[in-house]
């Protein structure tokens, strides 16, 4: 993306702040459109090489002393879609071992190419491999530990893996363990 086009966009943003659907959002709700405040984050975007989302919590069995973890070869975007079936991997909470482990047939995935995101079909001899190095357990679920008693409460958390790194891209509560 060209500087110009980035600051294009910037102002695009803002202008959305008198768009009809927030002023009128604003005044369903009784909020001073004026009052409203808007922060634009600009950051690098991860070509990750593995991805999925972490569980701080076992959101099937609702055990919390278990970390669920899926993992999928390329951008997380399938993973998170449900568009693939990711790796699954469950740890101990206390211990941070692994107590099992699903590796699943993965046979495309998401990669960016220049200016777009594309299907990309994975080698046959990686389709079946593991996801998830085991060299990235002990770090990733120590993240996802640090995470849950930071927030202080059970979270689902996003990842990816590029260059040898881990990054935790977004974290959010999960809302659905009170649910029957």
């Amino acid at each position: 993306m060209t500087r110009d086009l980035l600051f294009e966009k910037i102002k695009e943003c803002y202008q959305s702040l008198h768009s009809e659907r927030i002023t009128s959002y604003a005044g369903s709700q009784d909020i001073d459109p004026a009052s409203i405040k808007l922060a634009i984050v600009v950051q690098a975007m991860i070509q990750s090489e593995i991805s999925g989302i972490a569980f701080s919590v076992n959101p099937i069995s609702k055990d919390e002393n278990e970390i669920m973890v899926e993992a999928g070869f390329g951008l997380g975007e399938y993973v998170v879609a449900g568009i693939i079936t990711p790796d699954k991997y469950l740890f101990d909470k206390e211990s941070k071992k692994l107590k099992s482990k699903k590796i699943n047939y993965q046979t495309y995935s998401l990669t960016r190419s220049s200016n777009e995101n594309v299907k990309t079909e994975i080698p046959l001899v990686r389709r079946n491999a593991q996801k998830l190095p085991s060299k990235y357990f002990d770090l990733l679920v120590g993240n996802i530990v640090a995470i849950e008693q930071h927030y202080d409460q059970p979270m689902d958390i996003e990842w990816a893996s590029a260059g040898g790194d881990v990054y935790i891209t977004q974290a959010r509560p999960i809302t659905t363990l009170n649910n029957a």
